[in-house]
């Protein structure tokens, strides 16, 4: 209903370039599933990437609307803040805290994970582009609320993948939007607080972290599953680099029976050397843009935008993302806001220019 309203009231089919080659991929994926090695698992991947295409349209669509942009950013705040509330209410109390990790049916690490990557840059760039700026203000301040959050959340899922991409990417948003692009006056509040923190740090008792599940799990990789699972499934994908084993299949040829946990091997396992290469295009053509957007313009808003790239891409040997209708939707949504944000400045660039001419 959603997308044929979107649809009907846009008759837009061409959105932008980043949703175009999305869509490549799926009919690549569509080509391969003719040659799948199991028709049942291929259409049940099939379904999902169905509903990729649809939420990722309608996304896209109606993202070219500079008004509608929060409230799409919204609807991954909100599944967020309902994730966090289901995790307090039925896991919590079920686990014990830094020595086991949430694997709930419905929430799992992986899950509160990923959610976890969107939801602080949504808050980050919600202190960037509002127009008032008490709202921008309390954005900036909330971001701050970020950081005990996920610290929680790391010593509740266990997850490395929270540390690797949440730490990294919280130093670098704060770098920028503090020391890169802030005043003086930001900037020894930001050197005062950095070494404020880690004074505080280091007078702490942190056994609690060091004798954690997630240390645990971070230092010892020796005889981690995932690193057994990327050879495997380039095994499998030297073996049929053509058009794979089929979309959703590459489980079906792994000794612990899961898929790939990692975007591109999935896709180089299941639907051939293609399909992971159209993808590449897709991360890379998205990064080439925002960098040589901020290298012409200066304008933070690329840099940041440059930055979720970056991430996002890293973030891709952790999950499979193609084939999530919120993983690879809320992609959709970065890169066309990035989109309508290049127009609206273009636009701006335009009249201030044609205002210079008449005004001689």
């Amino acid at each position: 209903c959603a997308f044929a309203i979107t649809f009907i009231s846009s008759r837009v089919i061409n959105v932008n370039s980043f949703f175009d080659i999305l869509v490549a991929l799926y009919f690549w994926v569509l080509f391969t599933a003719l040659f799948t090695s199991n028709i049942e698992y291929s259409a049940l991947q099939l379904k999902q990437i169905l509903g990729c295409v649809i939420m990722c349209y309608i996304i896209s669509v109606n993202a070219r609307n500079e008004k509608t942009i929060p409230w799409l950013y919204a609807i991954y705040l909100i599944t967020y803040l309902v994730s966090i509330n289901y995790i307090v209410e039925n896991v919590v109390d079920d686990i014990e805290f830094g020595e086991e990790r949430i694997n709930d049916e419905k929430m799992n690490a992986n899950s509160m994970a990923y959610l976890t990557f969107y939801i602080t840059f949504i808050i980050f760039i919600f202190g960037e582009m509002f127009d008032n700026k008490w709202l921008r203000r309390a954005c900036r301040y909330l971001f701050f609320c970020v950081i005990p959050l996920f610290l929680w959340l790391a010593l509740l899922t266990a997850s490395r993948q929270m540390m690797i991409i949440q730490v990294p990417l919280i130093v670098v948003l704060l770098f920028l939007r503090y020391w890169k692009f802030g005043s003086k006056r930001s900037k020894y509040a930001f050197v005062f607080t950095f070494c404020s923190l880690i004074v505080i740090m280091m007078q702490l008792n942190l056994s609690f972290f060091t004798e954690s599940l997630l240390v645990e799990r971070s230092t010892n990789i020796s005889n981690d599953a995932r690193l057994v699972l990327v050879k495997e499934t380039i095994d499998i994908g030297m073996r049929n680099p053509i058009v794979g084993v089929g979309p959703g299949c590459v489980q079906l040829y792994t000794t612990e029976r899961v898929y790939a946990h990692n975007t591109f091997l999935e896709l180089f396992a299941g639907t051939g050397i293609i399909g992971m290469i159209l993808f590449v295009v897709l991360m890379g053509k998205y990064l080439v843009t925002q960098l040589k957007r901020y290298l012409v313009y200066r304008d933070r808003m690329y840099l940041y935008f440059a930055v979720f790239g970056m991430f996002f891409i890293v973030d891709q040997i952790f999950y499979v993302f193609y084939a999530n209708l919120y993983l690879i939707s809320f992609f959709i949504l970065v890169a066309t806001h990035g989109e309508t944000y290049y127009k609206k400045r273009m636009g701006q660039l335009h009249n201030l220019q044609i205002s210079r001419w008449t005004s001689i």
